[in-house]
């Protein structure tokens, strides 16, 4: 057992000599209100994005951003902010605001400049590189050569240079101050935009779930990584079951990036995960028992993703 983890579990038993015992049920949510989670899995054969965006209102979060790999979200996005809106007036709920992005793969064409300048026009909040159509998660997932993959999927390299389509994107993001992550890219291309981004002093590009099995970052890369600006976005999903990495894995890693670096997001609304609601909660929780104070814990779940957002 870590330092950390005794000197957690410490704490939480003094806690309960000196304080009532917390409540467990119904939970507490004063950690969650004011909240943004930034990658929400909402839209396609997930949990119904309305039911979410209602629960998140009612456990006063500020924002949820909605991702789907097989088509922009932004639509659905409008959809349900119109409902919740009708839902929410009359019970004097303040409604949490959805947004939507685009995730760019072979769902959508490829690196779709066009598509991506479309979908800014429309109010997109962030632009993914290739998810789970990048010739890094197909070789992970499907175990496929390089060579098998890139002829499947995407790849943003070629000779060891970003591809120019990549850069127009890199474009896009930097006049449209707007987020841009990194998706499921291989350390190498992730290498090639973090260089590019950096040169550009762009701060609003994010890496996703970096102890996802599939990014599979070693914390010093993370490390490497923020010191050229880029923003490391860790999930409830990585301290799940379905990933395993303990909360002092992931506690440590957000020390050693630093919280000015460091968003905290669900990557949830799965059926067999939490909603982002209680993810949301659990990772503010998390953080509280490992002595985050309440400043700290608003700058990575509020005030960072808003200003990377511009929400």
């Amino acid at each position: 057992m870590s330092t950390d983890t005794v000197k957690a579990l410490t704490n939480w038993y003094e806690f309960t000599k000196t304080h009532k015992w917390p409540t467990f049920f119904p939970p507490d949510h004063g950690l969650v209100r004011g909240t943004i989670d930034s990658h929400v899995h909402g839209c396609v054969n997930m949990v119904d994005p309305l039911a979410q965006a209602k629960h998140a209102s009612q456990a006063g979060m500020k924002a949820l951003v909605f991702k789907s790999s097989p088509y922009p979200s932004i639509e659905p996005a409008r959809i349900v902010n119109e409902a919740l809106e009708d839902w929410a007036k009359p019970l004097g709920i303040t409604p949490t605001v959805c947004y939507g992005g685009v995730v760019l793969g072979t769902y959508t064409g490829g690196i779709n400049v066009e598509l991506a300048r479309a979908m800014v026009e429309r109010g997109c909040k962030v632009i993914w590189f290739p998810v789970l159509t990048s010739a890094h998660h197909l070789m992970k997932t499907r175990n496929m050569s390089l060579e098998e993959a890139k002829k499947a999927g995407v790849y943003v390299l070629d000779k060891g240079k970003l591809i120019p389509q990549a850069l127009e994107i890199i474009d896009l993001a930097v006049k449209s101050d707007i987020a841009l992550s990194f998706g499921h890219l291989s350390l190498e291309e992730m290498e090639a935009l973090a260089d590019e981004v950096h040169s550009r002093k762009f701060t609003k590009a994010l890496i996703d779930h970096p102890f996802n099995p599939v990014t599979g970052l070693p914390v010093s890369d993370m490390v490497k990584m923020a010191k050229k600006g880029i923003n490391i976005n860790f999930t409830y999903f990585e301290i799940s079951p379905y990933c395993g990495v303990s909360a002092p894995q992931m506690v440590d890693a957000i020390r050693a990036v630093g919280i000015e670096k460091t968003i905290l997001s669900s990557d949830t609304a799965r059926v067999i995960s939490p909603d982002s609601v209680e993810c949301m909660r659990l990772m503010a929780e998390m953080l509280n028992v490992f002595d985050f104070d309440k400043k700290m814990i608003t700058q990575v779940m509020s005030t960072n993703p808003s200003r990377l957002l511009n929400i």
